[in-house]
């Protein structure tokens, strides 16, 4: 994976027409920066537990996820410009490849391709549009203040791929809703925790305040693990009836501790084996939906869910 965000990072660099660079920005920013694994696994779980969704449903959530995911990374590229030149020189908007004008025109179009997706398969994305906008307006302002705040914040935007505004959650209630976040909120907290340890160099030359800057890296390392813990927690508390579904999530659970916990001591080791691992890490946020969608059946709420 790390191999091709380089390819796509170099051929970036080396179009030397204009709006085809631009074009591939905008387009193909989420392909090789893991999300592509999600999307897809996610999409599977749509066709597989949710057969009443018609084709155009599963194609308008495809998009909302694609470019929802585009928005937050082009987003973050604006706003990580400094951090970027140190940690990943390389990056399209770091290095030059990418214009400022160009990268707020993307997260633009970006916004209103995943907002008007959204409208087209029947959700009334109201609470969608204001989401990101709250979102996209104290973002920044978190991360002067002090980027532990900002890591909550963005920790939700992982969720947006797979979880919150696809027909899955649109056909389900609150109940379901809160099912989905609740277990996987804490594990994207855990994921924004091990970026901020692969990125300390530049965050320290910056001054910004991160949970290993302020912490150090043995509690940074105690907070990854309690929030799978809390995940586990947070989903036993809604109870499993039988074998089938412990053993579905254990899986994933085992999946993602492992990924994690690798992921920390590649952060002691280099980048040499990390591109295996952020492709397990990713792609186990796809198959946790295709778990929980299976472990819905004996829940009250589960005939109104899958019609």
């Amino acid at each position: 994976m790390r191999a091709l965000t380089l390819i796509y990072w170099k051929l970036i660099q080396s179009i030397q027409t204009r709006w085809l660079r631009y074009g591939l920005y905008f387009l193909c920013s989420p392909l090789p920066l893991k999300c592509l694994p999600a999307c897809l696994l996610t999409l599977l779980s749509f066709s597989l537990y949710a057969n009443h969704l018609s084709g155009l449903s599963l194609v308008s959530a495809a998009i909302v996820g694609w470019f929802s995911a585009a928005f937050w990374l082009h987003y973050d590229d604006l706003w990580d410009q400094q951090v970027d030149q140190i940690n990943h020189p390389q990056r399209p908007l770091a290095s030059g490849a990418i214009h400022q004008r160009g990268a707020i025109v993307a997260t633009l179009l970006a916004f209103l391709t995943a907002n008007s997706a959204a409208w087209a398969m029947g959700y009334r994305a109201w609470g969608f549009t204001l989401f990101h906008l709250g979102l996209a307006l104290i973002y920044p302002l978190l991360c002067r203040l002090q980027k532990v705040l900002a890591n909550l914040v963005g920790a939700w935007t992982m969720l947006t791929p797979q979880v919150l505004f696809g027909p899955f959650i649109a056909a389900s209630g609150w109940d379901a809703f809160c099912v989905f976040v609740l277990c996987l909120y804490p594990l994207s907290v855990g994921t924004q925790l091990q970026l901020d340890m692969a990125d300390v160099k530049g965050d320290r030359e910056l001054g910004l305040r991160t949970f290993v800057i302020m912490y150090g890296k043995d509690n940074t390392y105690t907070a990854i693990l309690a929030c799978i813990v809390v995940s586990c927690l947070v989903f036993f508390l809604f109870g499993i009836s039988n074998l089938h579904t412990l053993a579905g999530f254990t899986i994933y659970v085992a999946i993602y501790s492992f990924a994690l916990i690798n992921l920390i001591y590649s952060n002691e080791q280099g980048d040499a084996h990390q591109d295996f691992l952020y492709q397990i890490e990713y792609a186990s946020r796809g198959v946790i939906l295709a778990v929980l969608l299976g472990l819905i059946a004996p829940m009250p709420w589960a005939d109104r869910l899958l019609g």
